[in-house]
């Protein structure tokens, strides 16, 4: 699956004003997940911005196993 810079900004502009306790009950939310969820969100939007990235692909394993794309970044043009 994969994951647009717009999608995360949309999920950082979701999670960011609900309080801890609105985040913990949201559906599929780890326990305990809701005081970070926030802004892990927006670590990788700034992430995606700072690499000029306009997606990642997400793995159902979870974030830690997404890859940042961006073809110009990683290509071998500079090679």
């Amino acid at each position: 699956a994969a994951l647009s810079y717009e999608e995360v900004s949309g999920f950082v502009a979701h999670l960011a004003p609900m309080t801890d306790e609105q985040r913990s009950t949201l559906v599929g939310l780890e326990t305990g997940r809701e005081f970070t969820i926030h802004l892990g969100a927006l670590l990788l939007e700034r992430c995606l911005h700072a690499f000029r990235a306009e997606s990642l692909r997400v793995s159902v394993r979870g974030w830690r196993h997404a890859i940042i794309e961006d073809d110009a970044y990683w290509s071998d043009s500079d090679a």
